[in-house]
């Protein structure tokens, strides 16, 4: 991060110090041009009508501030355009497809996902950021994908939805490819809770239910399971009612609340399959609870974790590592911790250590 904060200060800095440069370059060129059109004038003022003289005289010493100001105005419409050159870049970027096959509407039902000798990357050009991904998640299962930054976790999730799409290998739903899926029924279906929550102008009701297709009872009920409701919905600090306002952003919540009214909004759908990628790192340990609780109270489907904290997913049915892109290592926590691998490696450095050890 200071790195590039020094990049950014030293580009500003040399802007600057051109921008100076050139204003006195032209105070230079606006003298020299004043004094030589003074003088000539002044030589022929036995030729020259007083008033042009005047005219003159005061149009020369504007002349350099002219042309700084054209030349200043040219170079912030150059810097400028880097805007213009991006809105083109993606005015140009090829869309997703939106075609493929509608599924039933209990689709999936189980919630298994299959995923066979899967290799991605960001871009035709750029390296592989997922190589020869293969497991299994059955129906119901809660697992847990962790690993070093840059390991390829959250790629794996972003997998999951299409919104990479594969080089190679297939990831199976229910057994059905997902790449033969319409992309809105597909992600329609898997609820996906990302790091920065995404929240809308309005009240509560309508970041629950913008359609308005969910009674009320039911919209209470998922704000009390996530702990953003009293049981009595009074006005009690932290908690919030249906009409209660949200501005832009949801900058008038703190971001463990934004995180849980994102959770709220899952529960009301009751999906087959939820990711969360990393959704607890910016939240507090008692918020992280409240989220780790409520999932595992009332919601029974498949659940998949790239987790921050390695308490988050202690208690799972799986643990998924990985390194360098691939997966290193799956398993039980228990099972992980015994091998003494990268698992055990990671433990030994969270913070949470004495606390994991003693749980597995």
């Amino acid at each position: 991060m200071h790195r590039h904060i020094d990049r950014l200060s030293i580009a500003r800095r040399h802007f600057w110090i051109f921008n100076r440069w050139l204003g006195l370059q032209m105070a230079f060129v606006g003298i020299l041009f004043s004094t030589g059109t003074g003088a000539i004038l002044l030589l022929s003022k036995s030729i020259i009508d007083p008033s042009l003289l005047g005219f003159s005289i005061s149009f020369s010493m504007g002349f350099s501030k002219a042309i700084f100001s054209a030349v200043n105005e040219f170079g912030i419409l150059e810097t400028c355009m880097d805007s213009a050159d991006t809105i083109i870049r993606y005015s140009e970027m090829e869309p997703e497809d939106q075609g493929g096959a509608e599924m039933s509407h209990d689709w999936p039902s189980s919630g298994e996902i299959r995923v066979e000798r899967l290799n991605v990357a960001y871009s035709d050009n750029t390296p592989l950021v997922l190589r020869d991904i293969t497991f299994t998640v059955g129906g119901g299962t809660r697992i847990g994908i962790v690993g070093r930054t840059g390991a390829g976790k959250s790629s794996l999730a972003l997998s999951l939805l299409r919104l990479l799409e594969p080089q190679s290998g297939s990831i199976y739903t229910d057994g059905i490819d997902i790449s033969t899926i319409k992309l809105q029924t597909l992600r329609s279906r898997i609820a996906f809770i990302p790091q920065d929550p995404v929240l809308f102008s309005g009240t509560v009701r309508s970041n629950l239910d913008y359609f308005k297709h969910v009674s009320d009872d039911k919209l209470e009920e998922a704000l009390r399971a996530v702990g953003l409701a009293s049981k009595d919905c009074d006005d009690t600090p932290g908690s919030f009612t249906l009409g209660s306002s949200i501005t832009a952003g949801g900058t008038n919540m703190s971001q463990g609340q934004r995180q849980l009214l994102c959770l709220a909004r899952v529960l009301i759908r009751n999906p087959k399959i939820i990711i969360l990628d990393e959704a607890t790192s910016a939240v507090d340990d008692k918020t992280d609870l409240i989220i780790q609780n409520t999932i595992r109270n009332a919601f029974h489907g498949t659940l998949i974790v790239v987790a921050h904290r390695l308490r988050t997913i202690a208690s799972f049915d799986q643990v998924m590592v990985m390194n360098d892109c691939k997966i290193a290592e799956i398993g039980s926590p228990a099972e992980l911790m015994k091998a003494r691998g990268l698992f055990y490696d990671l433990v030994q450095d969270s913070q949470d250590r004495d606390m994991l050890i003693s749980t597995l």
